[in-house]
């Protein structure tokens, strides 16, 4: 009987101790998430950098700051199962559907017609631009010969370097002499292989038509990928000056978008044409198991980093480069609720002086309203590479700061989170942004001690681009730099 009153007792102290125990821990979370900040750090990080984070918590924890300082890592929640020679392009985390069993050839028309529909005469030079998602050999130069009966004129086809507008190659097309070789409605001439590497940007264009040789404008005329070797870019180039780039774009007309004109043949550089599907598809497969094996190794390793150190937010995208505005957006609204003065964003592999940075606060009477940075002005939209804006109208951005580093006061970030479902996200998290806010009356506080550029210069508040031995010198021997 004394042993089961005993046994309740027990039971009912270890009760009551747990929900001290959960009560107390909960009120030391709440703290923690309330405590007064004047600096928290949003540092963009990728899943697998674990020493950058780690040089990062170190450096900063070296440096003098009189300011109470705050630190999170924000990394994608879940990571990119795609290996980096199966994407389409570095910067998103999209599969091409390339080497899938079922893709038994490997030689490419790149476009051809299966029935005649409306003809038109361009003014000038047309042409359709293409990017090389894997590296690939140009073989041969076509051109549309509707009636099938040869060329009146003589026409050119021609390639250019899209971004430089250089020339690359071409092949002419005359009315007398070798034709070439029909495949379809379309007449192909040989060239010297030409390899043509995973990034390029190419326009294909046609010159010389005429009443003669026109064009057919048809939904039938059909465009071939490789099954994802290359893509094409929507809408189509035109100009009015025969042996000049054109250099005007009209993407509204889709319409002309599917017009047979100008054309080419092509092939997998990694693939000769006698390959073998299944070896392929076995070396692809054993690629993604590769991946997934190191994904779930970081997903430990990011478990017991979050463990030891809490200041991991894992929010809600697949990680890759084109998601970092999502990643801040995301960010600013975890942020929102917490007591603080100023956000510092900056990415994993930039120097951050905290020091100076604090000293520069401490002065600073401005606190409402107030975006502090080194400021791009009157920047241009890049249309190509790794900044490449296919959604923003205008020719340049309003200002924004260099993402190496820049302040932002709390009243911006409490903006940020009220109008965030209407928020658009472009290329980049610091031209975003500067859309985001030219909405709105702020205060720019230029300083350009914020680099937009590694220049190595000392008297600087962040600096872009450092590898990890970089890092580690900034960091570990040169932490406390001048201050003026």
């Amino acid at each position: 009987m004394f042993l089961k009153h005993g046994l309740i007792l027990v039971i009912i102290g270890t009760v009551i101790h747990l929900i001290f125990f959960f009560i107390e821990n909960d009120s030391k979370t709440q703290s923690t998430l309330n405590e007064k900040h004047n600096v928290i750090i949003g540092i963009l990080s990728s899943r697998q950098h674990f020493q950058q984070r780690k040089l990062i918590r170190n450096g900063i924890k070296k440096q003098n700051t009189s300011l109470n300082v705050g630190i999170k890592f924000i990394l994608g929640k879940y990571p990119c199962r795609v290996p980096v020679e199966d994407r389409i392009g570095i910067f998103k985390c999209e599969a091409s559907v390339f080497l899938k069993p079922e893709f038994h050839r490997f030689h490419f028309q790149s476009l051809h017609n299966k029935s005649d529909r409306e003809t038109f005469v361009p003014d000038g030079p047309i042409g359709i631009d293409f990017i090389v998602n894997h590296k690939i050999i140009f073989h041969d130069f076509g051109l549309y010969d509707h009636n099938g009966d040869g060329f009146k004129g003589i026409l050119k086809v021609l390639l250019y370097e899209t971004p430089t507008k250089k020339f690359v190659s071409s092949k002419t097309f005359l009315p007398f002499g070798e034709r070439g070789a029909y495949n379809g409605y379309h007449v192909y001439k040989h060239r010297t292989a030409l390899t043509l590497p995973k990034g390029f940007r190419g326009t294909l264009v046609v010159e010389g038509v005429s009443e003669n040789d026109s064009l057919i404008k048809s939904k039938h005329c059909l465009i071939s990928d490789g099954g994802g070797l290359i893509s094409y870019v929507h809408g189509y180039r035109y100009g009015f000056e025969e042996g000049v780039f054109p250099q005007y774009v009209d993407n509204e007309m889709k319409s002309l978008w599917y017009f047979c004109g100008p054309s080419f043949i092509f092939s997998s550089f990694d693939v000769p044409p006698d390959a073998n599907a299944s070896l392929l598809s076995i070396k692809r497969n054993k690629r993604y198991d590769e991946i997934n094996e190191e994904i779930e190794l970081n997903a430990t390793l990011l478990e017991a980093e979050q463990k030891e150190h809490d200041d991991l937010l894992f929010v809600d995208v697949v990680e890759s480069y084109r998601k970092l505005p999502e990643k801040m957006l995301l960010f600013y609204e975890w942020l929102h609720d917490k007591n603080f003065d100023f956000v510092l964003k900056t990415d994993d592999d930039c120097f951050i002086n905290i020091t100076g940075i604090s000293h520069f606060l401490e002065g600073l009477n401005l606190r409402e309203k107030v975006w502090i940075g080194n400021f791009r002005m009157n920047f241009l939209v890049n249309l190509f590479g790794k900044w490449e804006e296919t959604e923003y109208i205008s020719t340049t951005y309003p200002p924004f700061a260099c993402g190496s580093g820049y302040i932002l006061s709390n009243d911006i970030v409490q903006w940020i989170y009220m109008n965030r479902l209407h928020l658009k996200c472009y290329q980049g998290e610091d031209v975003s942004l500067g859309i985001w806010l030219s909405a709105i009356d702020i205060n720019l506080v230029m300083d350009p001690r914020f680099q937009c550029s590694n220049n190595k210069k000392n008297n600087i508040f962040s600096s872009p681009d450092h590898n990890l031995t970089s890092l580690k010198y900034l960091y570990g021997l040169r932490y406390k730099l001048d201050i003026v």
